[in-house]
C-alpha cells in the first residue's frame, strides 16, 4: 500500500493535506526512507509548507533526510525546504552536522542563498568547522549564482562568479548589498575573481559601503595600531602625504599587515617595510580578505579602503 501511495503525486498531497497521517510518516524511519527512494513522493514533500514543518520538527525524519544526498538534493534546491529547515534548531543542526547534507548544500545556490540570508543559519554553519568549509569551499558556478540571488540579480544570467565580476550592473548590484559581499569576502574563489577585474574593483571602491581608516597625523602610531576589527575586504591603500618629508623612492619602516601578516603589495613590494614612490602613491590596489583585523605602523598620511564584511 505505502509503494502505490509513493508512486502517486494525488496520494502523497492527500497524505500531506491529513495531519494524522502526516505525523504518522515524518515519526517512521522506514516510511521516511520509503519516500526519499520515490522521486515523485519526495518531490511531494520538499515542495509543501506543511510537509517540510514537519520533517523539520521531526528528529527521525531529519536523521534520514540529513544523510541522504538524494533527499538533501532535492530539499537544497527548493527554497520552501530550506525555510522551514532554517526555521526549526533542530533540523538547522541535524543539516549543519551533516557532511552529506552540507555538500549538498554547497551544490545549491538556493541553499546556500537561503542560509547567507538568515545570521542564525549563518552563525550555526561558522560554528561547525567542517560544515563551514565545505559551504565557503563552494565553487565558482555555485558562488557566482548564490551571489546573483543575494543582489536581486537572475542566477540564470551568470555562469559563475567570473561573469558577476566582469559585468559592471551585476558589480553595482553585489558592491551594493551586504548580504552579497558577506558571501564574496568568506569565499576564496569570490575574491579571487573580484581580484582579477578591473571593473569589479572599481565597482567596490564606488560601493556605499566602502569605509576609509585615515592616519593624518605627523607622528608614529602604536607598533602596530589594529586600524580596523572584524573581517571584510581591503581594497586601497594611498600614501597621501609625505609628512615626514622621507627622500623617495625608498622604504621607512611603515606598514600595514592583514591578520598580522604582511602581503606583497601591488606595487611590488612587501608591506612589511612599505616602499613608497611619492606622495599619493597607490601602494596596493586589489581585493584582499582579512578575517580579524587590519593593523598598521604609520608617519606618513595615508589612506586605507576597506568594505567590512
Amino acid at each position: 500500500a505505502l509503494g502505490a501511495v509513493v508512486a502517486s503525486k494525488p496520494a502523497m498531497e492527500a497524505m500531506i493535506a491529513s495531519p494524522s497521517a502526516l505525523s504518522a510518516m515524518v515519526a517512521s524511519e522506514p516510511v521516511m526512507q520509503t519516500i526519499i527512494g520515490s522521486s515523485i513522493a519526495l518531490n511531494a514533500m520538499v515542495t509543501s509548507p506543511v510537509a517540510m514543518k514537519a520533517v523539520a520538527a521531526s528528529s527521525t525524519a531529519m536523521t534520514a533526510v540529513a544523510a541522504s544526498s538524494t533527499a538533501m538534493t532535492a530539499v537544497a534546491a527548493s527554497s520552501t525546504a530550506m525555510a522551514a529547515i532554517i526555521g526549526n534548531s533542530t533540523a538547522l543542526n541535524a543539516v549543519v552536522s551533516s557532511q552529506t547534507a552540507m555538500t549538498a548544500i554547497a551544490k545549491a545556490p538556493v541553499a546556500m542563498a537561503a542560509i547567507w540570508k538568515n545570521n542564525t543559519a549563518v552563525q550555526k554553519v561558522q560554528a561547525n568547522s567542517t560544515a563551514w568549509a565545505t559551504f565557503t569551499g563552494a565553487s565558482t558556478s555555485v558562488m557566482g549564482k548564490t551571489v546573483a540571488i543575494l543582489a536581486g540579480l537572475n542566477p540564470d544570467d551568470y555562469a559563475n562568479m567570473t561573469t558577476i565580476a566582469a559585468s559592471s550592473t551585476a558589480m553595482a548590484a553585489v558592491a551594493a548589498s551586504q548580504t552579497a559581499m558577506a558571501a564574496v569576502a568568506a569565499s576564496t574563489t569570490a575574491v579571487s575573481a573580484m581580484a582579477a577585474s578591473a571593473t569589479a574593483k572599481a565597482a567596490l571602491l564606488a560601493s556605499s559601503l566602502v569605509k576609509v581608516y585615515s592616519w593624518s597625523s605627523s607622528k608614529w602610531t602604536a607598533n602596530p595600531l589594529t586600524a580596523v576589527s572584524g573581517k571584510g575586504l581591503l581594497l586601497k591603500i594611498q600614501i597621501t602625504n609625505n609628512a615626514g618629508s622621507w627622500s623617495l623612492p625608498g622604504t621607512n619602516n611603515h606598514k600595514v599587515l592583514l591578520d598580522g601578516s604582511a602581503f606583497t603589495a601591488t606595487n611590488g613590494h612587501s608591506t612589511a617595510n612599505i616602499y613608497q614612490q611619492s606622495t599619493n602613491a597607490v601602494i596596493d590596489e586589489s581585493v584582499r580578505r582579512y578575517n580579524s583585523s587590519i593593523q598598521v605602523y604609520l608617519y606618513n598620511a595615508t589612506q586605507i579602503t576597506y568594505i567590512p564584511c
